[in-house]
């Protein structure tokens, strides 16, 4: 995940409801095996957003969901329409 926008206040932002952490503080003991999924997977290349927080994410490698922040189910980004080319 790529944090597109967010406040300047800490957050949890859960997967498979395990915390997410920073790439550099990760171990390989830490990340979710999936077992707790079962909600949506989540999509590469999708935005995922929280209207409470203001915060969106962008997806950089798909797997099992569900993305959480603060325990709220973050939302698909649906895609902006292009303006015609006529």
């Amino acid at each position: 995940m790529v944090v597109v926008l967010g406040p300047d206040v800490d957050l949890e932002i859960t997967c498979c409801s395990a915390p997410m952490v920073v790439r550099s503080e990760a171990t390989t003991d830490s990340a979710p095996d999936g077992s707790l999924g079962g909600g949506e997977p989540v999509l590469i290349g999708k935005r995922y957003s929280d209207q409470s927080t203001g915060l969106e994410v962008l997806c950089t490698k798909a797997g099992t969901g569900p993305l959480a922040c603060e325990g709220r189910p973050l939302k698909v980004n649906a895609p902006k329409p292009l303006p015609s080319s006529d």
